[in-house]
């Protein structure tokens, strides 16, 4: 992702376990960027991204709903 994005080391990639990720901008622009420009996805496997917030954990991230093309 850090190639597919063009972030080379200002993005940090950090396994939360349970399958999620966190990924660490340098700036929020670049966070944007990513979200405005995409449906991702890694190994033929839908990335689905929500933005972390404060007080959130591995254990407590839910998904409601997810964006896909047809």
């Amino acid at each position: 992702l850090r190639a597919v994005w063009k972030m080379g080391s200002d993005l940090r990639i950090v396994d939360v376990g349970d399958g999620l990720f966190q990924f660490k901008f340098t700036l929020e622009s670049q966070l944007k960027w990513v979200r405005n420009n995409g449906l991702w996805s890694f190994d033929n496997h839908p990335l689905v991204l929500r933005r972390w917030e404060r007080g959130m954990t591995a254990a407590s991230v839910t998904f409601q709903t997810i964006s896909i093309w047809i």
